[in-house]
């Protein structure tokens, strides 16, 4: 039974993320944003707050209830999963893994538990065995973060330290490395990454105000996509607070359904909310598939 739910969650969608760091903000803190597209029939659209003897404290969201898709963590250390071009699993149009590993949910948690900054996230991964295909960005609260992009057993680190300004990932490999491997990219992806991108390019000292409204804004205007029925829809999002260990969290899209805060470790004062789903199909163009800058 649990496997069987395991394979499920494996099934395609999509995720946009951001870590915005102290140089590029109003308030000089360090903000990860992300929104977890999949559907609510095989999501858990469930946040947990996690406190194991001997670990770190964490809260996210989990998957298969043991893992986590993303989280921040009580030292201010966050980690935010996406897949990397197409995810690895059993079912129809996913890859068969290449190597033996561990899957994201599993990786994501570890992290979590164990690493109280960006230096020992990057250096934990590094021994680790990892079979998914992910874009995974790291951040902490003292302004550092990297990117690391695996794909059939290759993994490659973007750093990024508190003289950038961003660092962004969405469904594509953005890495050279990992780029010359993924030879294709799905053009929505490298839609929403120019989004994210363009926005941050052209907004000097962003205000947390402005970060969240990247989040609600509907595809191809903006990040939030609704294609719940094709597997790609809204099921959470979240803007991370890593100076004052917050979230700020919307279970399904943001733009139907409203904001909660939550310091990591504490309840939200709800067990059960409804949430509001409203399907939208973007048409064939949505699943089109272009190459990678590297093979152009």
């Amino acid at each position: 039974m649990i496997l069987a739910t395991l394979e499920a969650l494996l099934q395609p969608g999509g995720c946009s993320l951001g870590a915005i760091l102290p140089t590029k903000t109003e308030d000089k803190k360090t903000y990860v944003l992300r929104n977890y597209d999949l559907s609510p029939a095989i999501s858990d659209m469930r946040l947990c707050a996690t406190n194991v003897k001997g670990r770190y404290r964490h809260t996210g969201f989990s998957v298969s209830y043991f893992g986590r898709s993303e989280g921040l963590n009580e030292k201010g250390f966050c980690a935010a999963f996406a897949s990397c071009g197409i995810p690895v699993g059993k079912h129809q149009g996913m890859k068969k893994p290449v190597v033996k590993g561990l899957q994201f949910m599993v990786i994501v948690r570890a992290l979590l538990e164990n690493c109280k900054d960006v230096e020992e996230g990057v250096h934990y991964l590094k021994d680790m065995p990892i079979a998914a295909n992910m874009n995974l960005i790291l951040a902490d609260a003292d302004g550092n973060s990297a990117l690391i992009e695996t794909y059939e057993g290759n993994l490659a680190v973007k750093r990024v330290d508190k003289t950038s300004d961003y660092l962004l990932a969405t469904n594509h490999a953005v890495i050279p490395e990992i780029m010359k491997i993924e030879r294709g990219k799905l053009l929505q992806s490298e839609i929403r990454y120019n989004i994210l991108k363009d926005t941050l390019e052209n907004n000097n000292n962003i205000s947390k105000d402005k970060i969240l409204q990247l989040l609600l804004s509907e595809y191809p205007n903006g990040v939030s996509v609704h294609n719940y029925e094709e597997n790609f829809g809204m099921v959470h999002s979240i803007l991370f607070d890593l100076n004052e260990r917050q979230l700020h969290i919307s279970f399904g899209s943001p733009i139907n359904n409203r904001f909660y805060k939550i310091k990591v470790g504490d309840n939200l004062p709800f067990n059960e909310i409804e949430v509001f789903l409203e399907n939208n199909n973007y048409g064939p163009s949505f699943w089109k598939i272009t190459p990678n800058d590297v093979w152009n």
